[in-house]
């Protein structure tokens, strides 16, 4: 079976989410988005993990549905925060765990309740080296995997420009051995990950590290697999078996994107200028993406889009889309609800669905996908948390 999987994204009892997230609200998002399967995200919580059991029943080894069967598959995931000293100076990384089921999570928690606070922060903050934290996590929960998240961004990637990182045996040691995938994260594609050589060995996962329900899907992975459970997904990242690809956002529409510093409003191309500090004030640039890659690149633009060797589409956002096209407003929202009411899911939509079946809704909507997939699109790169602006309009 085909699916489109976000298995990124937060409750609402993580910092600076909204109050939306709820079990139900995620799943019929989810669904009108076209994903088949997502992460449950903040699964250490207390209160969310209570809330997951209290609205969703087992559907599949380690998988479960909303109670009564409707909407997506669903994960236990969590993201971690670590934040620590090593060598002098601090390092700050983020990972993604997925764990075989909630009484897992249940295990994890319980293992590693005395070094956070998991219920004050659905994305616990830990004061333990990564190395320490991954061999934790294993210990409690064997067949649990660990990716690395949105590895490039420059203040939570291990790869990062100020991670301290070059490589991932830097981070987390010996138990690099035992990471098979990484996340690319919204500023980076595929293309841009296989200019490093040192990542070949990992599958790449796409997820929305979604803080809100307009946001799910906006990037996302895409599996085969006949008989979705834990075991099929670890497989597929492991092994490549149901590991078809990704769908990303034009990594020019992430907000580390390129150099620059926010409250000046200055940001630079890394192609054309060199790293520096900024022209108004003085104060060091947030260095973005593009440049990190490229400091640790062993492989040219060319060679790394050649090396891909899986589906790795881009997409935009429907409501985007049609804002483009001259929707304003609470416009935007009827528009895509038309849209997917006559089309189907947003995902399926953008990506699969033949252009005249969307021609014969929305001319002008056929065109702008049109060029959305041949990646006919104006851009203006995000930079130091600055969103990116991508218009196939």
């Amino acid at each position: 079976m085909r699916i489109y999987a976000d298995l990124h994204l937060h409750s609402r009892y993580a910092f600076n989410t909204s109050p939306a997230l709820t079990v139900a609200a995620l799943a019929a998002a989810a669904a009108r988005v076209g994903l088949g399967l997502i992460g449950s995200g903040d699964a250490l919580h207390p209160a969310w993990r209570a809330e997951l059991r209290r609205d969703l029943e087992p559907a599949g080894e380690g998988v479960y549905r909303l109670a009564g069967g409707a909407g997506p598959l669903v994960a236990a995931t969590v993201e971690l925060s670590t934040v620590y000293r090593r060598d002098g100076r601090v390092r700050r990384v983020h990972h993604l765990v997925h764990l075989p089921g909630l009484e897992a999570a249940d295990t994890l928690a319980a293992a590693l309740e005395r070094h956070a606070n998991l219920a004050g922060d659905g994305r616990p903050i830990f004061k333990l080296d990564s190395r320490e934290l991954f061999a934790r996590v294993l210990d409690a929960v064997p067949e649990a995997f660990l990716v690395p998240a949105h590895v490039w961004t420059p203040w939570y990637g291990v790869l990062g420009a100020n991670s301290g990182f070059e490589t991932l045996e830097d981070c987390y040691g010996d138990l690099a051995a035992e990471i098979f995938a990484v996340e690319t994260g919204l500023s980076a594609d595929a293309a841009m990950m296989r200019r490093v050589s040192s990542l070949d060995r990992c599958r790449l996962l796409s997820g929305s590290d979604a803080h809100g329900l307009a946001t799910l899907g906006r990037e996302a992975t895409v599996f085969d697999l006949p008989e979705p459970g834990f075991a099929a997904l670890r497989r597929a990242l492991a092994t490549g078996q149901g590991y078809l690809g990704t769908v990303e956002s034009f990594p020019e529409h992430g907000k580390y994107h390129w150099d620059g510093h926010r409250a000046c409003g200055v940001r630079v191309d890394p192609e054309r200028e060199p790293e520096a500090p900024c022209p108004v004030c003085g104060r060091p640039l947030t260095v973005g993406v593009a440049r990190r890659v490229a400091a640790l690149a062993d492989r040219s633009a060319a060679e790394g889009a050649a090396r891909v060797g899986h589906e790795a589409r881009h997409v935009l956002p429907l409501a985007e889309l049609l804002a483009d096209l001259g929707h304003k407003g609470a416009g935007i929202a009827r528009a895509r609800a038309a849209a997917l009411d006559a089309l189907g899911p947003e995902l399926p939509l953008l990506l699969d669905r033949p252009l005249d079946a969307i021609a014969a809704h929305d001319p002008g909507l056929a065109a702008a996908v049109e060029r959305m997939r041949g990646g006919r699109v104006t851009a203006e790169p995000g930079y130091d948390g600055v969103v990116g602006r991508v218009s196939a309009g």
